[in-house]
């Protein structure tokens, strides 16, 4: 009788493996980020800061996008006998963005910002006097962010900043006395926080 030969074994074909890409997306952002931030009191103060953003559509390192964000400090910082509060608005630009995954992206940016500090005397100074000062500076930020369900997208954001006018506010605590410092703003400070956003088609 004729030999029996095995048959050779059947090769399986490997599956490829998926290649997860980069999820790019462009058009108009809007969210809400809560900042802890130096410069406005003699200790870390809240800011709420909502924002909008704009991507523009783009492939590879360079995603230019703007952003604008309107700063608004509370509750309000107590420094001597006075209470100082900032409203600002801020633009940035950021013309790059790094993936390090499939859905999570860091792109820093370079912005200015402009608002006010109002203080405001104590009720229990004699003859005390409300003020304002220019808050100008440059900022440095950087901003890390991770897709979560759908649109929805989080982000922790940090930045330092040059003040550009730094100046102080002074009270007088009765009306013989000389005026004594209340607080000197700083000609560095910066700021970190997280925030919350949505992406729309």
């Amino acid at each position: 009788p004729a030999p029996v030969v095995a048959p050779p074994p059947v090769q399986q074909e490997e599956e490829p493996q998926e290649q997860t890409t980069p999820v790019r997306r462009h058009g108009a952002v809007a969210g809400f980020a809560v900042l802890g931030s130096g410069g406005l009191g003699p200790s870390l103060q809240l800011l709420l800061a909502p924002f909008v953003e704009y991507a523009a559509k783009a492939t590879g390192l360079w995603q230019p996008r703007v952003r604008g964000t309107f700063l608004l400090e509370v509750p309000a910082a107590t420094a001597g006998n006075a209470s100082l509060q900032l409203f600002a608005g801020q633009i940035e630009g950021c013309p790059i963005s790094v993936y390090v995954a499939a859905d999570v992206s860091i792109f820093p940016c370079i912005g200015v910002e402009a608002g006010k500090i109002f203080g405001r005397a104590s009720s229990a100074v004699v003859g005390g006097e409300n003020g304002s000062l220019w808050r100008i500076a440059l900022d440095g930020t950087i901003h890390l962010r991770s897709a979560l369900a759908g649109p929805l997208f989080a982000e922790v954001t940090g930045t330092g900043s040059i003040n550009l006018d730094p100046g102080r506010f002074d009270y007088l605590a009765s009306a013989s006395s000389k005026g004594g410092d209340v607080y000197k703003l700083p000609p560095l400070f910066g700021s970190f926080g997280l925030a919350l956003g949505v992406h729309f088609p």
